[in-house]
């Protein structure tokens, strides 16, 4: 069975509205009438958008790294490896010759 629309689900009207005029309002600033989607996260503020790929990486590498190392080597052990990664990937990232860390 395909979606179906109900009444009092979903977003307002007047988030709807709030929401397109704000993609309009980029598009216009862009001077396109073009919605590329990989350039919505260029709308974000960079330090917000570098402090939730900071957090989002952390909680994958502790996931990836730090947990197995934890299962084996203790809590500690694990939190310490989890937390090297993450300062060995922000210190690439900083370093990286496309502008320390800047989108190109």
């Amino acid at each position: 069975m395909g979606w179906v629309w109900r009444a009092g689900r979903g977003w307002s009207p007047a988030t709807a509205q709030r929401t397109l005029t704000f993609i309009a309002q980029r598009l216009r600033d862009s001077d396109t009438r073009d919605l590329a989607w990989w350039t919505i996260p260029a709308w974000i503020p960079r330090r917000p958008r570098f402090v939730l790929s900071v957090a989002a990486n952390l909680l994958v590498i502790m996931l990836i790294v730090g947990l197995p190392v934890a299962l084996f080597g203790g809590l500690a052990v694990g939190l310490v490896a989890g937390l090297a990664w993450l300062a060995s990937a922000i210190v690439l990232v900083l370093m990286s010759p496309s502008g320390r860390g800047r989108a190109p």
